[in-house]
């Protein structure tokens, strides 16, 4: 086998892996695991190792198996949190969660480590969740959307961090999960990783730079600050590009919470984009609701008095009454970590234009189907009343096709109606398409009301299910968000 020894390059240490002890590595790796998946052989999380376990979304969700598999700690290393999954439901069961969302699954990104050496927040995380899990003698849960990359790397590198060699964790994995690791990029990072740690358990230096894994995708800036008693840790999804941890006061109106929140994306858009946000609306919801429950805490959308009455009739959360009566901008709200909050951006300063904002769904390059099947992304159309913030959601979900060419019409006639497959309308009438212009297309759109009150969420999140066959069909006038694209319209 080739020899990954470090080389010496001047005054500084280089750790070049040779091709050949890579690829042996590798052909080694893909004899065990990165196996094609049978159709429903994923019925249940497996065990790769000690007190771990991965498995999908599903699983998350299987509340009475974690707690019969002796999970005590469920890490989510998925792009996205999963709307349904109800955090009381887990609390009760004496199930703690966490998440480092792995925003992309594709072969630049460095889940484990940069191009560097550096070890990445991903493993930190991971590896930290894990030890404090075990240490109180629980079992540990990751999961991410299907169970078969993210999740499944971070568990890998966990065990290596621990001294198991890579070899000996892959032929446990090929027994119970051999579909994992079909990302080529995390194969490698891996590989790299076993090499790392044993170079510096024989007293080198923790980090070498390593050869060039084209193309290098730039680390996004998730880690958040340290939090006190003051301070809450929640979930923000900038919707089309990651989910991120945020850090907002636990007792705070909602214009405090939007200027905290605002201020963490533009960190992030000043670091990867160079701009800062334009128009954007802020939307609310909590873990254990679909996103048709989503509040839109926006005055130009829903009246301050009635978010205020919602946040606390329909979401369970506490008012601390201002000095005047009446709620409005001045009163206090006290947030807790199952809060959730979603930035919809529509417009962004970049230098000196105002340019709008759009975003491409892709999981990774070439992936197929990445937004109609195997992800947490919900693509009905959402909608509120303006005057009540009811909300509202398309019958069906709809997903409208992207074209660089604005002249091409046929590509915006790419519209799917389906959760799972893709579809090709190609006339008016079709599909619910009314009618196109240059750069749009006129689609119908049918509405159905969301319960306006479930049965306050904080007491009653375990029953609540929403279906279609309870909800009678309205149509309103109202601004629908096409949850996919980012982009705004009038119907």
């Amino acid at each position: 086998m080739g020899d990954p020894s470090p080389k010496s390059n001047g005054a500084k240490a280089s750790l070049q892996i040779s091709q050949e002890y890579m690829e042996e590595k590798l052909q080694m790796l893909r004899g065990l695991v990165a196996q094609p998946i049978e159709n429903n052989c994923d019925s249940c999380p497996s065990q790769v190792g000690d007190g771990l376990f991965v498995g999908n979304k599903k699983h998350a969700t299987d509340v009475r198996t974690l707690v019969s598999l002796g999970v005590t700690g469920a890490l989510n290393c998925a792009p996205t949190g999963i709307s349904s999954l109800n955090l009381d439901v887990y609390t009760e069961n004496g199930i703690s969660y966490g998440f480092t969302n792995v925003s992309q699954d594709n072969y630049g990104y460095p889940i484990l480590h940069d191009r560097s050496g550096v070890r990445s927040e991903h493993l930190d995380t991971a590896k930290t969740f894990y030890d404090r899990i075990r240490q109180t003698g629980g079992n540990v849960f990751f999961f991410c959307v299907a169970g078969q990359n993210r999740s499944a790397t971070l568990a890998i590198a966990v065990q290596i961090l621990h001294g198991k060699h890579l070899e000996d964790v892959l032929r446990n994995c090929a027994k119970v999960r051999p579909w994992i690791l079909e990302n080529v990029g995390f194969q490698r990072q891996l590989v790299e990783l076993e090499v790392l740690e044993e170079k510096y358990r024989q007293g080198m230096r923790p980090s070498l730079p390593l050869g060039d894994l084209p193309p290098e995708a730039k680390r996004r800036r998730l880690k958040v600050e340290c939090i006190d008693s003051d301070h809450v840790e929640v979930e923000l999804l900038f919707s089309g590009v990651c989910t991120m941890a945020a850090v907002i006061p636990v007792e705070a109106t909602i214009d405090t919470v939007r200027h905290v929140l605002l201020e963490r994306v533009n960190s992030y858009l000043r670091y990867e984009r160079h701009c800062e946000i334009g128009k954007s609306w802020l939307l609310f919801t909590m873990f254990g609701l679909p996103v048709e429950f989503d509040l839109v805490l926006e005055e130009a959308a829903v009246e301050v008095k009635v978010q205020i009455a919602r946040l606390q009739t329909t979401f369970g959360l506490e008012i601390l009454k201002p000095d005047t009566s009446e709620a409005g901008p001045s009163t206090v709200v006290r947030w807790n970590s199952r809060c959730r909050f979603e930035v919809c951006i529509f417009s962004v300063f970049k230098e000196n234009s105002h340019e709008p904002f759009t975003f491409r769904h892709q999981e990774r390059p070439g992936a197929p189907g990445t937004l109609l099947a195997e992800n947490f992304l919900d693509t009905n159309l959402r909608a509120w009343d303006f005057t009540s913030g009811e909300a509202f959601r398309s019958t069906d979900p709809i997903i409208f096709s992207y074209s660089d060419d604005q002249r091409n019409k046929r590509d915006f006639m790419n519209i799917s109606t389906s959760k799972t497959e893709r579809q090709q309308f190609n006339h008016p009438g079709e599909g619910g398409i009314l009618g196109m212009g240059a750069n749009a297309i006129v689609h119908r759109v049918e509405l159905e009301a969301v319960e306006k009150e479930p049965h306050v969420v904080h007491r009653n999140l375990r029953g609540l299910r929403t279906s279609a066959k309870n909800f009678s069909a309205t149509r309103v006038p109202t601004q629908a968000r096409d949850a996919t694209r980012g982009s705004w319209h009038r119907y």
